[in-house]
């Protein structure tokens, strides 16, 4: 009999592996240099083909020192286009941690911040990442399928970040998408209000209401 090693399954785990090896280092490399042309070129493949890519780009990153503030400025770019790389990640912890050296530096006072959370991270205190100075867009993102659709629904919160629970904000590249983005580690946080509730919905009515 052959080894489990020389299914195909798992040939192909491999060679899937290797690949995103390849891309973190790849990764980490660019951002040591400040090419950000191939930093813009890596991250496509990072949220694109990579299935484990960023979490392992993340950990390398973090063996390096602060990249330019050309680098952290076009990685700051990055994350508000993409949307996707704290799911990539999958581990909050290690993102935080890399965020405050990837991106650049809030300097500023503390500042009033709303998020739209689904009750189960709200009750494990798990909040994400981004929020908004901008109430009406938290509320908007409290209503999405992903949030309402969790069991026990989802919420409109409100706190008042202290300056060092701000790792950056998109107020630094023009905040284009007028947003009002910052991001936060929830750790530095101080008292989280609900301000509002939202009931669940399940999935197959919100499809039927689409």
């Amino acid at each position: 009999m052959s080894s489990s090693s020389n299914h195909p399954f798992s040939q192909e785990l491999l060679a899937e592996r290797r690949r995103d090896r390849r891309w973190a280092r790849a990764f980490a490399n660019a951002c040591a240099s400040g090419d950000i042309g191939d930093i813009y070129g890596i991250t496509d493949v990072l949220g694109g083909e990579c299935i484990d890519g960023w979490r392992l780009a993340l950990k390398k990153i973090l063996r390096q020192g602060p990249p330019s503030r050309n680098v952290q400025m076009a990685l700051l770019q990055i994350w508000v286009e993409s949307k996707s790389v704290r799911l990539r990640v999958g581990d909050d912890l290690l993102t935080l941690k890399a965020l405050r050296l990837l991106l650049p530096p809030y300097a500023g006072p503390p500042v009033k911040l709303y998020r739209g959370e689904d009750v189960l991270r709200w009750r494990r205190r798990a909040y994400g990442i981004s929020w908004t100075a901008d109430l009406s867009v938290a509320r908007k993102f409290a209503q999405i399928p992903t949030h309402v659709s969790v069991e026990g629904g989802s919420l409109l919160l409100e706190t008042v970040a202290p300056s060092e629970a701000i790792i950056s904000t998109s107020h630094l590249i023009g905040d284009h998408y007028e947003e009002q983005e910052y991001m936060v580690d929830r750790r530095k946080l101080g008292p989280v209000k609900v301000l509002k509730r939202f009931a669940e919905i399940p999935l197959p009515m919100l499809a039927r209401n689409e």
